[in-house]
């Protein structure tokens, strides 16, 4: 008795105190208002991904792995692109470009 109620604490502490636990209601709404905010973006010429180099290190004694990677991006279109929209979810991202940029705006709510 004295397991089963220990491993019921432990699986509530990790998906409700370390976790931020979130209904598939809560979901879909947000879903949907991350489309309302960005959908008037959807047709903005981006530039395209041509190659992508990743370094992986996989530590499977500590089960822990790290990740660095380099996107080259071309612009493909005939327009020229003045704005990025990147999305790098709740990953720690660091964005480096050959040519000078200011960040407009970072969402930390929809990351």
């Amino acid at each position: 008795m004295l397991v089963f109620l220990s491993s019921g604490g432990y699986i509530y502490y990790e998906t409700n105190v370390l976790n931020e636990r979130t209904s598939s209601k809560e979901r879909e709404l947000e879903t949907v208002e991350w489309e309302k905010k960005y959908k008037k973006y959807e047709n903005y010429d981006q530039p395209r991904i041509v190659s992508v180099n990743v370094d992986v290190n996989i530590y499977p004694g500590t089960l822990d792995a790290d990740a660095s990677g380099t996107y080259s991006m071309v612009n493909k279109t005939s327009n020229v692109i003045d704005s990025l929209f990147l999305d790098h979810n709740d990953a720690i991202s660091t964005f480096e470009f050959d040519k000078e940029t200011d960040l407009v705006l970072e969402d930390t709510l929809y990351n």
